[in-house]
C-alpha cells in the first residue's frame, strides 16, 4: 500500500488583519478588570434550594449572578 504524503501549504497572517480579535481581547481585559468574584460560607447548611439576591449601590453596575444554588444536608 503506497501513502502519497500531503503537500505542505503555508499561509501568512499579516498582524494588520487581527484588528479584530484585538479589539475584543481588550475589552475583555478592561471587563475582567473590572470584576470582583464574591464567595460566602454559611454556618447552618440547610438542604434544599436557596435563592441568591446581589445588589449594589452603583446605578449603572451590571451584576451577572446566579439566581440561588441547591444545598445538601453533608458536607
Amino acid at each position: 500500500m503506497n501513502f502519497r504524503r500531503p503537500e505542505l501549504v503555508w499561509a501568512e497572517f499579516p498582524f494588520t488583519k487581527l484588528a479584530g480579535p484585538e479589539s475584543a481581547i481588550e475589552k475583555l481585559g478592561e471587563e475582567l478588570h473590572w470584576q470582583y468574584v464574591l464567595s460566602f460560607t454559611l454556618k447552618d447548611l440547610l438542604p434544599g434550594y436557596h435563592s441568591l439576591v446581589v445588589t449594589v449601590s452603583e446605578p449603572n453596575a451590571k451584576i451577572r449572578a446566579r439566581p440561588g444554588y441547591w444545598a445538601n444536608s453533608t458536607r
